[in-house]
């Protein structure tokens, strides 16, 4: 493995790792929850931590990984349930 796709992986991992420090799932009956699309999380995320590596696709991973739900805001428009630890 080269040094390029060493730092490649570790971004990722300290990536994954933040994201699954600081945001814990919750159910929709609790109160403070955060909701977000993933679009909205991965922008948010990138903005933080630029990374071409990072994308939609492995967000969604970590969310459902992490036991993250989300909940269907009306008319199809699902957002995940998020609280801040």
């Amino acid at each position: 493995m080269n040094s390029k796709t060493e730092n490649s992986n570790e971004r990722i991992e300290f990536l994954e790792k933040y994201f699954l420090e600081n945001f814990i799932p919750v159910e929709a009956s609790e109160k403070d929850i955060i909701f977000m699309s993933t679009n909205e999380i991965y922008n948010s995320f990138y903005s933080l931590f630029p990374s071409d590596e990072l994308n939609k696709e492995m967000l969604f991973s970590w969310l459902m990984k992490g036991g993250f739900k989300f909940i269907d805001m009306g008319k199809m428009q699902f957002e995940w349930m998020l609280h801040t630890k």
